[in-house]
This record gives C-alpha cells, sequence and structure tokens, in this order.
C-alpha cells in the first residue's frame, strides 16, 4: 500500500456523487478527497467508484464519509477501496471502539476477509497499519466523552 495521508495539505470535500469531480479535485492537487454518503448525494456504487478513481493518483488519499458507524457499509468502503473513514454521531467510547474494529483485519478488529479490491493492493496487516479512522464529535454526550473516545486505539 503505498498512499500515505500527510499533513499539511488540501482536502476536497465532495458532496456529489460524478466521479469525474473526483479526478479534477485530485488533478487540483489535493491531498485527500472525501467522498459524502452521509449527506452527499451520491449511491453507494458511485461513491465507490469515486474512490476507486483516485487509485492512479498516487499523491491523493481516498476517504469516505459513511451514514453511519455501520459495519457492513464500513467494510464495503473500505473493500472498494477507500483507505480513510470518517463516521458520524460518535458519542462514547464503546462506539468509537466498534468503528475502529470495523475498520481492522483480526486480530485487531473484526473486519471480514474476502476477495475484494482492497487486498487487490494489500494484505490485512498493511491495511491495518494505512488505515485512517476518524470519528466525528458531534454532540455534547461526544464532548463529555471525548478523552475516553480519544483513548480508543
Amino acid at each position: 500500500m503505498s498512499k500515505e495521508l500527510k499533513g499539511p495539505g488540501l482536502v476536497g470535500f465532495q458532496l456529489f456523487g460524478e466521479p469525474l469531480i473526483t479526478e479534477h479535485m485530485a488533478k487540483g492537487g489535493m491531498s485527500a478527497v472525501v467522498v459524502d454518503m452521509q449527506h452527499g448525494i451520491s449511491s453507494e456504487r458511485t461513491a465507490f467508484d469515486c474512490v476507486q478513481r483516485l487509485e492512479k493518483f498516487p499523491h491523493c488519499f481516498p476517504i469516505i464519509r459513511v451514514s453511519d458507524n455501520n459495519p457492513g457499509l464500513i467494510q464495503r468502503a473500505l473493500d472498494a477501496g477507500a483507505l480513510g473513514i470518517i463516521a458520524p454521531m460518535i458519542n462514547t467510547p464503546e462506539q468509537a471502539q466498534a468503528l475502529v474494529k470495523s475498520c481492522r483485519y483480526p486480530p485487531l478488529g473484526e473486519r471480514s476477509w474476502g476477495p475484494s479490491r482492497a487486498l487487490a493492493v494489500s494484505d490485512p496487516k498493511e491495511a491495518n497499519k494505512a488505515v485512517k479512522v476518524i470519528a466525528m464529535i458531534e454532540t455534547r454526550q461526544a464532548i463529555d466523552n471525548l478523552d475516553a473516545i480519544m483513548d480508543v486505539e
């Protein structure tokens, strides 16, 4: 796996489900593109097409903001080629732990192995190191639990 999320840099936030926009963001110098499946206008298939377009841009890190902390959706997004997941409404350390487990292969997590696109470019150990997991802190409850959420590995 050759892509790394490095900073500082520019990050494009894509609300429209059009892979050509994703390519133009990468060509324009974005360090990462976040394809928004929470509030964006994009089907699952189109969002996955968008992150796959970034494969030809080694400098641009593909991230998907999922609609919720759903292990199936998170794992499909990673299988499609996303190297980062942003999950909304993470309010407790238990929710943060569930998010991390969905993004990591055993023994570090519960991500299911399958003959997917993700394994064509990496192995499970590399993926566990490379995939970035980002919890959105959006409520008073999350702020009250922030230290415990931040302690989740």
